[in-house]
């Protein structure tokens, strides 16, 4: 994992002070018990957020072969348009699924990784935590969105 970061960090085209902010958003996005893959998908997440994916083949190609922990057929998942969102209104946050007929299963974990609440099967929900903290949708796909609630 390491020897990848460094290989995106160190790759031609990708700016250094870009590929540290990537890191350090990928980093903060992790949660206990990750597997490596959902690491580097997280990489793709951050880059998304950060750059609009400008340095997409930079990540593929760092966590692809051979240390295949990506491989060029597993990203394909992480480019869509129809990500769940967060809305915070009146103190509270909502979850909202923009898909019709997309159902989660949604953790709510403190920054320390403590679980804080889990709901299943939802497509709209209304969360209690107040808190900052961070939010993982797994939709029936098995597909993870991790978002930050600040």
């Amino acid at each position: 994992m390491s020897s990848a970061m460094l290989e995106f960090s160190d790759a031609n085209g990708v700016v250094d002070s870009i590929a540290d902010k990537v890191v350090l958003e990928a980093l903060y996005q992790l949660m206990p018990f990750e597997t490596f893959r959902s690491i580097a998908n997280g990489f793709i997440s951050a880059d998304s957020l950060i750059t609009g994916g400008q340095n997409y083949g930079a990540i593929v190609a760092a966590f692809g072969p051979p240390k295949n922990i990506l491989q060029p057929s597993d990203t394909q998942e992480h480019i869509q348009t129809d990500l769940p969102n967060l809305t915070y209104n009146n103190g509270r946050y909502t979850f909202r699924s923009s898909t019709l007929g997309a159902y989660y299963e949604i953790v709510v974990y403190s920054m320390s990784g403590q679980i804080l609440e889990i709901y299943s099967n939802v497509a709209d929900q209304k969360l209690s935590t107040t808190v900052p903290a961070i939010l993982r949708a797994t939709d029936s796909d098995g597909k993870i969105t991790v978002l930050k609630m600040l």
